[in-house]
């Protein structure tokens, strides 16, 4: 208590007074150490709490003291989130604490009117909520203005910081921060907001600075005083016939209702679910088609037992109004529901308390575990995570994935390592080559024109961007030849017509490709967008938000599709996104293997098909053995390493053999001879000069493999996007170490697979 007394006491009267009117009796931890270090210090900060742990007050109630007090005659603070639903909500949250205080909150993001956005530039004392791709357009449409308002900033608030952590979204971020700290000669203080952080060291190291040093972390997500209730159910199908999308087209085609009688895992899960209609849930499938069929039997199930129908369907796709109103009323709690949907709600928007939070399949991660476990245990009750897992039959497939229980064992591991509060570490540093050609177009257009040695000042700080003056140069004539930018007489650059369309076009401000869209109507009322990935036509079925519509009409000029209700089970035309599985993960997936002991938590088909992943673990001797099969023809490799490094020894295969081998998230399977071949290259690769090695050799040898790339890599030459990728998307280092040891990996060849 003293130490709370001793935080209250730093902060201003009007934020003191605010507090009394909420009726706390105490400050949080985070809360406590915040006020502290924002009032006493002039440190970057991470703050780490669980969800619902007062971070955002953590941050603010110490910021506006310090913006109330300010002297200055223009004051602001950033507050900086990855969802423009986040921001809306926060405005609320914020406008609740700072009424009465002379201080605006502003809101800016693509849904916001413009008499709302400009206001900020008119305030004295603002706090102004903003996405990425907001401050990539007022960079470029407002720079002087924007220049106005970041030299009055006295801090950045990053809210769901991890988010932001190795990933083209984070580059396109910091980079911006980057730029506004040159242009606008002031460095604020920067505070990071995660309930997930992993290696601290890492995830800060975009926050150091010469002003205010390394970042101090607040961690108060360990000692948490509750315990968190756990149940995973498990499930197998018979067949491989008998998936979701199955069952409701079959149900379809013969124009008959589902038959609830059935115990297949789908029709099994939202029986389960419905245990708990009269509770307020929120259910995690792993695709938006599995968001929209999950509701449509969950309704279907209500009709069928003549219950109310109380499942809603939540996702990027929906029209916001649709996706605003669930939030609200989940927010009052009036009524008991069922909320089914993607990462939407996996970060902080305040939905009020959620009784139960499901997991329909493994999740990605550790991080994306914990953010919806997150979700539940709000208002000082323990979070509850119901955790439904349906493997493959064995009969069907003789995949060592299946075999191996792969699913099962994957959510095992990311439970474990909750437990232990460890979280993934980004795997990429620096800011890759397409961001940053990106934004060199984004500079020239903010600047207005500028010599090629003042656009480099902006991008040679070599711990931010880690860019060459030889590669920036080539980045530069390649935009030339693009005809991208022109440069006159006098060596200044500036952007040409084409250069200035693309910049001025709204998708220029992001750094996720976006596809096609088109809207979807019924009646006159949007219902929401659906990209086009594939074709549709006129009398095709879409299933969104738990309903489902005959399309009547395509508008191809204005984009809009016409719908009507149908009782034909449809679906959302857009796929699932892969996902990197960190070294670690599989390290714990090993371990589970080789364990004995069984979670208490799991039920018994869950835990027979442990006991199933264990015996077939012991059979292929992978206790004892990393390789399998035939030692004079093909083997299956388990080498336990992360999918970047799995990425990188494929290719490092490639290249010394000439075979093209098969990848898993697991395994690499290939000739054995290919292998050694591998392992005798790898030997002679000098560690220094590995990566230009490699890279030299792809070149040379024309490789066919496939590297993904980023929105932006088609400014870079093929050689760049090359360089790009392999920094992106290999862990080379790793990847040869792993061969360097070759010869101390155990080999069996009694098994064939």
């Amino acid at each position: 208590m003293d130490e709370t007394i001793n935080s209250f006491s730093l902060l201003h009267p009007d934020i003191q007074r605010w507090i009394y009117q909420q009726k706390w009796n105490e400050l949080r931890p985070a809360q406590v150490e915040a006020i502290k270090l924002i009032r006493k210090t002039k440190n970057n900060l991470i703050i780490s709490a669980p969800t619902a742990s007062g971070k955002t007050e953590a941050a603010f109630l110490p910021l506006l003291s310090d913006l109330i007090e300010s002297k200055n005659e223009k004051c602001f603070l950033f507050y900086i989130s990855p969802l423009k639903a986040l921001i809306n909500d926060q405005t609320e949250r914020l406008k609740s604490i700072s009424e009465s205080m002379y201080i605006d909150i502003i809101p800016w993001h693509g849904d916001i009117p413009s008499g709302i956005k400009n206001k900020a530039f008119k305030s004295s004392k603002c706090v102004l909520l903003i996405t990425p791709e907001s401050i990539e357009a007022m960079l470029i449409n407002n720079p002087q203005k924007v220049r106005k308002i970041f030299k009055n900033t006295k801090a950045i608030v990053i809210d769901e910081y991890h988010s932001f952590i190795g990933n083209d979204r984070g580059e396109q971020l910091f980079s911006l921060i980057y730029r506004l700290e040159k242009f606008s000669d002031h460095i604020p203080r920067k505070i990071g907001l995660s309930a997930t952080i992993g290696d601290f060291k890492k995830v800060s190291k975009v926050l150091e600075s010469d002003i205010y040093g390394f970042p101090k972390n607040i961690d108060s997500s360990l000692g948490s005083n509750y315990s968190i209730k756990m149940s995973l159910k498990g499930y197998e199908y018979e067949n491989n016939k008998l998936k979701l999308e199955e069952i409701l087209s079959e149900n379809d085609k013969k124009g008959s209702k589902i038959d609830f009688g059935k115990n297949e895992p789908p029709i099994a899960i939202i029986k389960d679910i419905n245990r708990f209609r009269d509770n307020t849930n929120l259910v995690f499938p792993n695709s938006r088609n599995s968001v929209e069929d999950f509701t449509f039997l969950g309704n279907s199930l209500s009709r069928n037992n003549n219950q109310k129908e109380i499942y809603h369907a939540h996702h990027g796709l929906l029209a916001n109004d649709i996706r605003i109103n669930i939030e609200k009323k989940a927010r009052k709690g009036i009524s008991p529901m069922t909320i089914i949907c993607t990462s939407t709600l996996e970060m902080g928007i305040d939905i009020g308390s959620v009784d139960n939070v499901f997991q329909i399949g493994s999740p990605f991660t550790v991080s994306t575990l914990r953010q919806r476990l997150g979700r539940s245990g709000r208002r000082g009750q323990s979070p509850i995570l119901r955790v439904f897992i349906a493997e493959d039959s064995n009969q069907e497939h003789d995949i060592k994935e299946n075999i191996l229980r792969d699913k099962l064992v994957h959510t095992l591991a990311l439970i474990n390592l909750i437990k232990e509060g460890w979280y993934e570490t980004p795997e990429r540093e620096g800011i890759s080559l397409c961001t940053i050609s990106h934004q060199i177009i984004s500079l020239i257009s903010q600047l207005g024109g500028a010599s090629p040695a003042k656009i480099w000042t902006y991008f040679s700080d070599n711990s931010k961007y880690q860019i060459s003056r030889e590669n920036f140069k080539k980045i530069l004539l390649n935009l030339g030849e693009m005809d991208l930018i022109i440069q006159t007489e006098s060596k200044i650059i500036f952007l040409s017509d084409k250069g200035e369309n693309l910049s001025n076009n709204y998708d220029f401000y992001s750094s996720f490709i976006t596809e096609e869209e088109y809207r979807v109507y019924s009646s006159g009322r949007k219902l929401g967008i659906i990209p086009l990935n594939g074709m549709l036509a006129e009398d095709d079925v879409l299933a969104l938000a738990g309903k489902n519509w005959k399309i009547i009409s395509i508008d191809e000029e204005s984009k809009v599709i016409s719908v009507l209700p149908t009782s034909i089970k449809g679906s959302v035309p857009t796929s699932t996104g892969s996902f990197s599985r960190h070294e670690k993960v599989l390290k714990e997936m090993k371990k589970i293997y080789e364990a004995n002991e069984i979670p208490p938590f799991l039920d018994n088909k869950a835990k027979d098909l442990l006991l199933q992943a264990r015996t077939a673990y012991l059979n292929l001797q992978l206790n004892k053995f990393e390789i399998i099969g035939d030692l004079e023809g093909q083997v299956t490799w388990f080498p336990w390493v992360g999918t970047r490094t799995i990425n990188a020894a494929s290719l490092l295969i490639e290249i010394a053999s000439g075979e093209h081998p098969q990848r898993t998230e697991l395994t690499i399977k290939s000739n054995y001879s290919s292998l050694l071949q591998t392992s005798e290259f790898a030997n002679k690769l000098g560690m220094e000069s590995c990566f230009d090695q490699i890279f030299n050799l792809i070149v040379s040898n024309e490789s066919k493999f496939n590297f993904p790339k980023g929105k932006w890599s088609w400014l870079l030459t093929e050689d760049l996007i090359l360089r790009d990728a392999m920094k992106r998307e290999l862990n080379i280092e790793e990847a040869i170490n792993l061969f360097k040891s070759f010869k101390e990996i155990k080999v069996q060849s009694d098994i064939e697979l």
